[in-house]
């Protein structure tokens, strides 16, 4: 397992901040798109927002996702919108707007 600043990154220490740098930037590098564009051949609308902070352990964020997907009564293949893997991560100037729907 690889060593990050809190040590042994783990299944129930790895967060969006150590995904993010040890695999989305690492993924998306060649092509400097978002992870979404590797995954998907269309675009893909999300239903959902997430809204939550990059340093919660992810599984606990893929429990809430669970439990969300559940209580609503949505499929597995519900599009979420989370910010990690939505926003190319290495051209983030498209977030510096007064307002993102423009």
């Amino acid at each position: 397992s690889p060593l990050f600043s809190v040590g042994l990154i783990t299944w129930s220490n790895v967060n969006l901040y150590h995904i993010n740098d040890l695999f989305v930037m690492q993924l998306t590098a060649g092509e400097k798109c978002c992870f979404v564009d590797l995954l998907s051949n269309a675009p893909q609308d999300p239903v959902w927002f997430i809204s939550h902070w990059w340093g919660t352990p992810f599984h606990d964020s893929l429990s809430m996702l669970n439990f969300h997907s559940e209580q609503r009564g949505v499929s597995l293949q519900t599009p979420y919108w989370m910010c990690t893997f939505a926003n190319n991560q290495h051209d983030l100037q498209e977030l510096d707007t007064d307002d993102l729907l423009l």
